[in-house]
């Protein structure tokens, strides 16, 4: 079950700050690899792991497993316009949800993505 505060589900513009506020992580981080499966609820999820390079906020370990609505799976393809897309060897900055039984990105805007060699933006306010 995929679960976002309204404002993320909505087409309404987010504050990089009410990302930050919402997330229980955000990092910087390659994708390594990417698998689809079958939910329970019939629909596909890509499960994508994640090599965290850089902690912006919270607590992250050195490698995460993000579940993402959409993807490939036993050759059908389920597309999402409103899920994040990940590429493996891309690199990103990521708004993370940690849930019960899975991290998640904090909805489609919870994905920048960054070339190999730019800076980290600076988008959480100070504690």
């Amino acid at each position: 079950m995929f679960w976002l505060p309204l404002a993320f589900a909505t087409s309404r513009p987010v504050s990089d700050a009410e990302r930050c506020a919402h997330a229980d992580a955000v990092v910087v981080a390659e994708v390594t690899g990417v698998e689809g499966r079958w939910a329970d609820s019939g629909a596909i999820e890509s499960w994508v792991d994640l090599a965290v390079t850089t902690r912006v906020r919270g607590d992250a370990p050195d490698t995460v497993t993000v579940r993402v609505l959409g993807g490939t799976a036993g050759g059908v393809r389920f597309t999402v316009s409103e899920a994040p897309s990940l590429a493996v060897d891309r690199r990103y900055l990521l708004f993370l949800v940690r849930r019960p039984d899975a991290w998640e990105v904090l909805g489609r805007d919870g994905v920048v993505p960054l070339g190999h060699d730019a800076p980290v933006p600076r988008v959480c306010p100070a504690p």
